[in-house]
């Protein structure tokens, strides 16, 4: 997703994606495992669950953003 050199330009990605890309390459992989599980969520038509699992989605985005994202 960003390879080495992709931190040119006009980026909002930390420098600490690059030196820590092992997490960041899990917190990508929690974000589609949570959109998998979403996906199936979604055709139980369970809107409860459809509710809890979209917040363990954003989660992992957060997850993410907070780490990796530059405002």
């Amino acid at each position: 997703m960003f390879p080495a050199g992709s931190d040119k330009g006009d980026t909002k990605a930390k420098p600490a994606i690059w030196s820590s890309l092992a997490d960041f390459t899990a917190k990508a992989q929690a974000f589609e495992t949570e959109s998998a599980k979403l996906v199936q969520v979604v055709a139980s038509g369970d809107k409860a669950a459809v509710q809890k699992q979209f917040g363990a989605v954003g989660g992992t985005c957060k997850a993410c953003h907070d780490a990796y994202r530059a405002e």
